[in-house]
């Protein structure tokens, strides 16, 4: 989702709102290159296409942002000097770490790390060749049970296909893990996923009673 409230650059003095993305459907699978975006901030989370798990985000700033922006939820990281324990004195960091705030709990951070690692070794163009290509499968196979787009230019890595929550539990009982929005089952292949987990994937729900 987008948040798009004046693209503009640079902004006049009467133009104070702020471009944020949310990535976090996008990040790992989609390429993203912020230096031909409009965008201050990109904000996401390590929980999907990042394979971190629960507990982990993160936010990029534009340069320009850093010496515009005072966040009002700050923590000892966000000082400048973070050992001066100061309480009458606050001074913003000179960098993002302005951003950061407190402590983070470390375990979801480290998890989200190794993660992140071994992603970047593949590459986000392999991965998303990758999905398109488990996508393309599913199509072919499932046709108008995808409800999500078809088309490759406008699609996300989700391939989204009609069912209920009692599809998400019988599924389960299979080994197949998915999840349900409003009707409809999410399928998020991954680089994990082969072909053979797609098959049975397919197999499943074309086996569903009707």
């Amino acid at each position: 989702m987008n948040f798009c409230l004046s693209t503009q650059s640079p902004r006049s003095p009467e133009q104070q709102a702020l471009y944020v993305v949310d990535t976090a459907q996008s990040v790992g699978v989609i390429p993203i290159d912020v230096s031909t975006m409009r965008a201050d901030f990109l904000v996401g989370s390590c929980v999907k296409w990042l394979s971190g798990g629960p507990g982990a985000g993160w936010l990029w700033a534009h340069p320009d942002m850093v010496d515009r922006c005072e966040p009002d939820d700050v923590g000892w990281f966000s000082h400048d000097d973070p050992f001066e324990f100061d309480i009458h004195e606050f001074r913003y960091a000179g960098d993002a770490l302005r951003f950061w705030g407190g402590t983070p709990t470390v375990l979801p951070y480290a998890a989200a790390r190794h993660s992140i690692d071994v992603l970047a070794k593949v590459g986000v163009t392999a991965i998303r060749d990758h999905n398109q290509h488990q996508i393309d499968v599913l199509i072919a196979a499932l046709g108008h049970l995808v409800v999500s787009p078809h088309d490759p230019l406008v699609r996300s890595g989700t391939c989204i296909v009609t069912g209920t929550d009692n599809d998400v539990a019988r599924l389960a009982a299979g080994g197949i893990f998915v999840d349900a929005r409003r009707g409809g089952l999410r399928l998020s292949p991954h680089l994990h996923t082969t072909a053979d987990d797609l098959e049975h994937t397919i197999a499943e729900l074309r086996s569903r009673p009707a």
